[in-house]
């Protein structure tokens, strides 16, 4: 932990920003679900269908709708930008009372300026 990628000393801040970050991981609740979601991927390939794995995998793959924004490719051909994101997709559940506060202050200010930036779009192509 004494060097950065280019071989410099880090810097005391820094140092302290990879301590609390190894702190807040060590002390959370662990979820390993995404190491074995590639897991499973990768038993499906192996295995094919055996222990019934082809057919588990058509319920686990499927994104819901709201997945589907600015982020990823089918999204922006269905046309959905920042407003789609800031109103739809980045909404999430079982929010930390702090972040809810947070988030009822941010979401409404960021949809309104994601409306701007597309007033702003319409206005240059008028």
């Amino acid at each position: 932990m004494r060097k950065n990628a280019e071989g410099k000393e880090l810097s005391w801040d820094m140092k302290r920003c990879v301590v609390c970050a190894a702190k807040l991981l060590a002390d959370s609740p662990k979820d390993r679900r995404a190491d074995e979601f590639l897991e499973l991927m990768e038993a499906m390939e192996k295995y094919g269908n055996k222990f019934g794995l082809k057919t588990l995998k058509g319920s686990i793959t499927l994104a819901p709708d709201e997945a589907f924004d600015t982020h990823t490719i089918q999204g922006r051909r269905m046309g959905r930008g920042l407003l789609y994101w800031y109103e739809v997709s980045s909404e999430t559940v079982n929010k930390k009372p702090e972040y809810e506060k947070w988030h009822k202050w941010f979401k409404p200010l960021m949809v309104e300026l994601a409306k701007e930036k597309e007033r702003s779009k319409e206005k240059c192509k008028t």
